[in-house]
């Protein structure tokens, strides 16, 4: 089960620079017993950001990979006497404008999978900074391989079903590449440090394997709530998936 709640906030002036802010908030809500047991896990069942739009309007996302994540982090959030959350850090009151729920099953994937004709092109915006730890250092640039293996990992870490396979993984990179780019480097703020990422869009276009562009944009499907690279939990990798 997939759940995104999107919370319209009433102040423009925040953006992704202040997503840890709101894991903090979130962490406030929640039970105190399950928040210790998502600090044990390396991956996080739920995603969270600040994202601001074109026309400025800002909203809070929360996103959940579990019934179980959903009815901890999600509905405590639902509660309609929660109107406005207050940032400690910066000492400021922010009211909750509007609560939007989206829930989808996550058999509802597979389905897709086997039903629906594969797209030859797929967009991905990077709402916040996406990177990549590799060899004890971040990796900036949006690489396929580590796009699809952090992916993979997650999803087999919240579903029953093994979904790394490194001859499906060689499979995918042969027959799909980053054939556009519009990125630039960002730094995302993160206890007295930060963390270089890249924001922007890329398009993946898929060769000739019906197959592979199906399973790929199931991973891109479930990257929506996932979200895509390290530190998702506090508000990096916040991607949108747009089918072309």
């Amino acid at each position: 089960m997939f759940a995104k709640l999107k919370i319209k906030l009433d102040d423009n002036t925040l953006d992704y620079t202040k997503s840890s802010m709101f894991q903090g908030i979130l962490f406030e809500k929640i039970d105190t017993e399950y928040a210790d047991y998502l600090h044990q896990q390396s991956f996080h069942p739920y995603s969270q950001g600040i994202i601001k739009q074109k026309n400025n309007e800002v909203y809070w996302c929360i996103n959940t990979l579990s019934k179980d994540a959903y009815e901890k982090i999600i509905i405590p959030l639902l509660d309609s006497k929660l109107n406005e959350v207050h940032i400690k850090k910066i000492d400021k009151t922010v009211k909750l404008i509007k609560k939007e729920l989206q829930i989808q099953e996550s058999k509802e994937l597979t389905v897709r999978f086997y039903s629906e004709k594969p797209t030859k092109k797929i967009k991905l915006d990077f709402y916040s900074p996406v990177s990549f730890k590799q060899n004890g250092y971040y990796q900036a640039m949006p690489d396929l391989r580590l796009i699809y293996q952090n992916l993979m990992n997650r999803y087999s870490s919240i579903n029953d079903m093994e979904m790394f396979d490194s001859d499906t993984l060689e499979e995918l990179l042969k027959k799909s590449s980053i054939t556009k780019y519009r990125i630039h480097s960002a730094s995302f703020p993160m206890e007295g440090t930060y963390v270089v990422g890249c924001v922007g869009s890329i398009i993946i276009t898929f060769f000739k394997n019906e197959t592979v562009s199906k399973y790929a944009r199931l991973l891109f499907d479930f990257a929506e709530y996932a979200g895509i690279g390290v530190k998702t939990s506090m508000g990096m990798g916040m991607v949108k998936k747009e089918e072309l």
